[in-house]
């Protein structure tokens, strides 16, 4: 018996090592599923860097002023080991190589890729085709049929059009993708075990749990929350996921009634359905996600589409599988819904597993800072949306926690000065006050000797509260602060305290440091881009506050060139090339426009020079077509022959990030308001009014200080 066990394992291991040998009909595609665990995050985030060089060489007309890029560039694509490869179709080409990145020569062009995927995803429908995909990185397409009998129709096809080439199509003849979605036959989602809304807002989060709220269908579908956004049309706030989990006019449960979804769209660039908070103040509206018990308390955008590149390592949250890994096989493939027999195109095809219930679930690349960067939202087997599309065909603005601008180039890690004085060739370091030679400087001489009555290493000022300074001369991208608490004979140490940027923008959260010598918080920063880093203390344990040491964790970065912004002048609600006014509703004339056409000569009844609105809320919001690095804004309130103004107020940008600070206006006519921001990248400046004074809110002139 034992002899028969010992034959059969030596067989399998056999069977086994046939397989991996010879593919056992595996596609290039399938065999580089099997990579996925070598893929390396750190290797990207070294030489992602190179993407805006290398795309910019190569983006110019072609020869047929058709294609963005010019004939000879074949494409882009991230290895198993996170190189940046590139791939032309010359060698007289190869001079132009870009250090850094791996080089390849191939037969075919990207537009001659894309000339020919165009055509086969027009004929699908008629040739038994259900993918189509293109792999940049063996330069062809993937085609999957269902019929094998059609790939002579195909290749005949072709040939008629003059687009056919040996090895430009890797046929793969299967079974059709499926949709990821369960339904389940029960009439209450309470039967669920979820637990009544109990608190004042309740949590929800992208990778949590959706279905259709009963008894509206006699069947409940189940599914994956993708993403919180806001409506640009309405300024309303809910939550995304596929149409084919909720369809448009259909109620959705988290376990308390979301609402119903008002705009959806399945087919073409993407199966989206938002759905609306049905009360807006019932529900936390962040950028977290959530898989399995595990919160991602932020998640980001990346500026624009082309940053969704083949071979990008990826995870995709969902309600059955959780958190799956695998990489972005292709960024522009076309399937066929099986169920409908619908298209879709310029679809993500990954290689994350999914499984029933997944469905909407949002599909994230994580890069070297541990950031979440959302990609699209999974919709069929292995496939989803790319999140611009969601966006553009639903018109909705997604929730994050900021656009991961990769345009400024991190350099290598930044080594922290140590000061000897006030200041140096570094920066210049400041405070409120001193007691006697507890210099500012101390703080940042690298060192905690200790020492107090006058003679410590350490910073101090007798005060109950005060600032510290480092002023650099150079920006820096700031990843973590240590704060080291000052030295005291007794407790005359800091206690409350927080860290701001250039402009007052928040580094991190504020903190207690404890009541000891030298006691160390770690503060975590999201990644700002600054060259000031000012610590704020509101209290302390005695009559002192202090420091004794402070570590900078940092990124040396390509120094930004930037220009002033010219804000320019509206006199209509839509400027062409700079971008859109919108706001909550208006009253008669006094249009959003006003609030940004540059002046301000006030008026009332309708004849104003300002914007207004019969409401006690509101918000106005401008939408430009392109980011912007805003240092301050300045806000004049509206005009009123009575006390109808604008009283509480707030600014946000994309994704809803601060801003800086709420704000109180004074009741009088263009009340004055000047709002530190300290640099923060977005194209949307949003006034978010939340009370007035009377019963109108409005405002006459914004002004927005920013950098291009």
């Amino acid at each position: 018996m034992e002899k028969l066990l010992v034959k059969l394992y030596a067989l399998v291991l056999v069977i086994i090592f046939a397989m991996l040998s010879f593919g056992f009909g595996f596609s290039n595609v399938e065999r580089e599923i099997f990579m996925d665990l070598n893929h390396n995050v750190q290797s990207i985030a070294r030489t992602e860097n190179l993407f805006d060089s290398t795309m910019e060489r190569y983006r110019t007309a072609s020869n047929t002023a058709k294609y963005v890029y010019c004939d000879y560039f074949a494409g882009v694509w991230y290895d198993v080991s996170g190189n940046f490869n590139v791939a032309v179709t010359s060698a007289s080409r190869m001079k132009d190589r870009n250090s850094g990145a791996i080089y390849h020569i191939h037969q075919f062009s990207y537009n001659h890729l894309k000339e020919v995927h165009d055509v086969m995803s027009n004929l699908m429908p008629s040739y038994s085709v259900f993918r189509v995909a293109t792999k940049l990185r063996y330069n062809q397409l993937v085609v999957g049929l269902s019929d094998e009998s059609y790939i002579e129709n195909i290749i005949s096809y072709l040939k008629r059009q003059s687009l056919w080439k040996e090895a430009l199509i890797e046929f793969s003849v299967g079974e059709n993708i499926s949709r990821i979605i369960d339904t389940e036959y029960e009439n209450s989602y309470e039967e669920f075990g979820f637990e009544p809304m109990i608190f004042p807002t309740r949590a929800i989060h992208a990778g949590g749990f959706i279905r259709t709220k009963a008894p509206i269908w006699s069947t409940i579908n189940r599914g994956t929350i993708s993403a919180k956004a806001t409506c640009n049309r309405t300024g309303r706030r809910g939550v995304l996921t596929n149409e084919h989990v909720v369809p448009r006019g259909v109620g959705a449960s988290n376990g308390a009634d979301i609402g119903a979804s008002v705009r959806a769209h399945f087919g073409g660039l993407a199966d989206a359905s938002f759905i609306p908070f049905s009360v807006e103040g019932q529900w936390q509206f962040t950028s977290s996600a959530i898989h399995g018990n595990t919160v991602i308390p932020r998640t980001y955008m990346a500026d624009g589409r082309n940053r969704i590149v083949e071979g990008l390592p990826v995870e995709q949250f969902g309600q059955t599988t959780g958190r799956t890994r695998g990489i972005l096989l292709s960024y522009r493939a076309s399937f066929i819904d099986p169920d409908t027999g619908i298209r879709f195109q310029e679809q993500i095809w990954h290689s994350a597993n999914s499984a029933p219930g997944d469905s909407g679930g949002p599909l994230f690349t994580v890069d070297s800072y541990g950031r979440h960067i959302m990609l699209g939202i999974h919709s069929h087997e292995e496939h989803a949306s790319h999140i611009f599309n969601v966006m553009e065909v639903l018109d909705v603005t997604i929730a994050s926690a900021g656009i991961i601008h990769k345009n400024i180039e991190r350099i290598g890690s930044w080594d922290q000065p140590n000061f000897a004085s006030n200041s140096n060739t570094h920066g210049v370091v400041s405070a409120s006050g001193q007691h006697q030679n507890e210099a500012p400087w101390r703080a940042f001489n690298g060192t905690t000797n200790g020492g107090s009555g006058g003679n410590g290493d350490n910073w101090s000022v007798r005060a109950t509260n005060g600032w510290l300074q480092l002023r650099l001369h150079s920006y820096v991208m700031v990843h973590q602060i240590e704060f080291f608490n000052g030295v005291s004979g007794a407790s005359n140490r800091t206690r409350d305290a927080r860290f701001t940027g250039r402009g007052g923008v928040p580094l991190g959260q504020s903190f207690t440091a404890p009541n000891r010598d030298f006691a160390r918080v770690v503060v975590e920063i999201n990644n700002v881009i600054t060259n000031v880093i000012q610590l704020n203390i509101s209290s302390s344990y005695g009559n002192y506050v202090n420091a004794s040491m402070i570590i900078i964790h940092a990124s040396i970065i390509d120094q930004p060139n930037f220009e002033s912004w010219e804000q320019p002048r509206w006199s209509s609600n839509t400027l062409t090339g700079h971008g859109t006014v919108s706001a909550s509703g208006t009253y008669r004339n006094e249009t959003p426009w006003r609030a940004f056409n540059g002046t301000m000569t006030g008026g009332s009844a309708g004849s104003g020079d300002n914007w207004s609105v019969n409401a006690r809320t509101g918000w106005l919001e401008l939408r430009l077509d392109y980011p912007i690095f805003i240092i301050s804004i300045e806000l004049w309130g509206n005009t009123s022959g009575g006390a109808n103004r604008t009283r509480g107020a707030n600014f946000t940008g994309a994704g809803g990030i601060a801003l800086g600070s709420s704000f109180e206006l004074a009741n009088q006519n263009q009340a004055y308001q000047h709002v530190h921001v300290g640099g923060v990248w977005t194209n949307i400046i949003r006034l978010n009014i939340t009370s007035s004074y009377g019963n109108w809110v409005g405002a006459s002139k914004i002004a927005i200080q920013a950098l291009v």
